[in-house]
């Protein structure tokens, strides 16, 4: 087993965010994984203004947020209306669905980050192994992946919508 700290793992800052990878690829995290990506992710002021992107599946669990938010969109230049993100918040991104995290004044998002995969994260490595893979799964589709995996007493999770602030 591996133990790791936050304080104790690196800091690499990048255009509107700073990342501490944790478990990854080679040369991706303190600990080697051939299977997942772990790491936290902080947007702030202090990393500069965040451009929309897009990338891999990804789950990400808000650790901390203060007027922080996360608008998702249909192309980068397509963005949504934003939704105000809270500590103890669970977000799930299809493959390649747009997104930007945003703050007012003073504002941050903190966040852990997973993703069920090494390799293949960024758009371009995605398009090169799985050519004609474009669009994100919509709201119908995981609609209805929820209701054949769960019980109808089991409410699906919240799914904010690219369109409108939010679909129950």
């Amino acid at each position: 087993m591996d133990v790791l700290k936050r304080p104790d793992l690196d800091r690499v800052k990048l255009s509107g965010r700073t990342l501490q990878k944790a478990v990854g690829g080679p040369d991706e995290g303190r600990v080697t994984s051939s299977k997942m990506t772990v790491g936290f992710a902080r947007y702030s002021a202090e990393s500069g203004p965040m451009e929309p992107h897009q990338h891999a599946e990804e789950t990400i669990y808000v650790v901390d947020a203060r007027d922080g938010y996360i608008r998702p969109g249909t192309a980068a230049n397509q963005m949504g209306d934003r939704l105000q993100l809270a500590a103890g918040m669970i977000l799930h991104f299809p493959e390649l669905e747009w997104h930007v995290f945003e703050w007012d004044e003073g504002g941050y998002v903190d966040v852990l980050f997973i993703y069920g995969q090494v390799d293949n994260i960024r758009p371009d490595q995605i398009k090169l192994s799985e050519a004609g893979v474009t669009e994100p799964a919509d709201a119908a589709s995981c609609a209805l992946s929820w209701t054949t995996s769960h019980s109808a007493s089991t409410p699906p999770p919240q799914r904010f919508s690219k369109q409108s602030p939010r679909q129950p």
